[in-house]
Order: C-alpha cells, then structure tokens, then sequence
C-alpha cells in the first residue's frame, strides 16, 4: 500500500509537472506569437503605405504634363516685369472708357519674384468721377484686366462735389504682380 502511495504520488506530480510545464510553455509561446502577430500587421500597414505611396506618384507622375500646362498658361496671364511698363498705359486707357479721371504711380518697396512665387510692385491710384463709372473701373481693372494680376489693399472713398452730389474720389494703394 505504501508502493502504492508512493506510485500514486509520482504519478500525481508528473502529471501535474506535465500540466504546470504546459501552461508555462503556453503562456510563453503566447506572448511570442502575439508580438509576432502584431509584428505582421506593422509590415501590412507598412506595406499598405508603401503600395498607396506608389500609386500617389504614379498618378502625379501621370498628371506632371498637365501641370506643366498649367504652370505655362499662368505665366501667360502674369507678365514679365519688363511687361509692367503697359500697366499705367492700360489704367488710363481703361479710366478713358469708364469716364473716370485717374492719377496713376508705381510706389517702391516691391519685391523680386522667386521660383516658387511671383513678385510685385506696389502702386497708388486716385480716380475720380461718378460713383457708377468708378464702380466699373474698378470691376475692370479687378475682374477683367488682360494679362495683369492685380489686388487693391486699401481704399477711401469721398465725396468731392457737394453741390451736385455725384462726384466722388477713390484713393487706394495695390500691387501688380510678375514672373521673371
């Protein structure tokens, strides 16, 4: 009985060896596959970016010739500064078809154009007339004008006929931008 006892407690503490080797060797293995596993997905998502990445450059590869196109009709629609000689020339003769009285002067402190943006010159105008032509004047320069991009800062505007009460004066100070 005591062989027995003794055969039995063997066998009880094998088994239970057996059970506590398999939980550590379970609970071991387990922690080494998830960090694998969350291993897998960094490389997919990695993978993922890497594959839309490849894509993305495709497509600009496949849009770069109609960029340039637009990069060369721009710069039809911003002149050159040798260009910006035409600029008072073209004011005045826009202020003679809306029937407004203009003093036009390109001021200093503008700046030099690089590659990536276009430079500018600044200038003052003073325009007189009726408030509706000085309001299609402006629209004109603003909306319509023929290869000048241009942006007017501030403004005051005044009236400087008391008794017939339809004449008024627009002071405004902009710039006038161009490409090398």
């Amino acid at each position: 009985m005591n062989n027995f006892r003794k055969k039995l407690n063997l066998n009880i503490g094998i088994i239970a060896f057996v059970f506590i080797a398999g939980f550590l060797f379970y609970f071991y293995f387990s922690k080494i596959i998830l960090k694998k596993v969350e291993d897998i997905a960094n490389l997919k998502n990695e993978l993922n970016f890497y594959t839309k990445s490849i894509i993305n450059l495709a497509k600009l590869k496949e849009i770069s010739p109609k960029a340039d196109l637009y990069k060369d009709r721009l710069s039809l629609l911003i002149p050159n500064k040798d260009r910006l000689i035409d600029f008072p020339k073209w004011i005045n003769d826009a202020a003679r078809v809306n029937q407004v009285s203009i003093n036009f002067l390109f001021q200093p402190g503008g700046q030099e154009p690089t590659d990536k943006n276009p430079g500018f010159e600044n200038f003052s105008i003073d325009i007189s007339g009726s408030l509706d032509n000085i309001q299609k004047f402006l629209y004109n320069i603003e909306e319509i004008a023929p290869n000048f991009i241009l942006s007017l800062n501030n403004f005051n505007i005044s009236q400087t006929d008391t008794q017939t009460k339809d004449i008024y004066r627009f002071s405004s100070t902009g710039k006038v931008f161009y490409i090398k």
